[in-house]
C-alpha cells in the first residue's frame, strides 16, 4: 500500500506491548483509532487524545437518538468530536478533566 493511500486502523489495547505498537502505527502516518481501558497519562505519553463519554438513556434513548452524553476530557478534543456525540444524543455535556464523565455517570445511576 502506498503512503498516499491513508489506511484507517482500529487498535484495541494499549498495554505494555500495545502502547508502543499503536505509537509506531500512528508515527508511520496511518489514521489510528484506539480503544483502551488505560489511564489518560499513558495515552498522553503516546500523543493520543482521550475522552471518556458514558451515556444515559438506555436502548430506547439510543434508538430514538435522545441519549445524554457526559464527556470528560480536554475542550479542544471535545470540540473536534462533539458532532459525533450529537448524532445519538439530545444533550451533550463537557465535564473536565478526563474521567469526570465516568464519575458523573456513576453518580447519575
Amino acid at each position: 500500500m502506498s503512503k498516499t493511500t491513508i489506511l484507517k486502523v482500529g487498535f484495541i489495547g494499549l498495554g505494555d506491548q500495545g502502547g508502543p505498537m499503536a505509537h509506531a502505527i500512528a508515527e508511520s502516518g496511518f489514521e489510528l483509532h484506539v480503544w483502551a481501558r488505560r489511564h489518560q497519562s499513558l495515552l498522553q505519553q503516546l500523543g493520543i487524545t482521550y475522552l471518556d463519554a458514558p451515556v444515559s438513556g438506555g436502548r430506547q434513548g439510543a434508538l430514538a437518538r435522545t441519549l445524554t452524553t457526559m464527556v470528560g476530557g480536554e475542550s479542544q478534543a471535545f470540540s473536534r468530536v462533539r458532532a459525533v456525540f450529537e448524532t445519538f444524543s439530545r444533550k451533550v455535556s463537557l465535564l473536565r478533566p478526563s474521567g469526570t464523565g465516568q464519575m458523573a455517570m456513576r453518580s447519575y445511576s
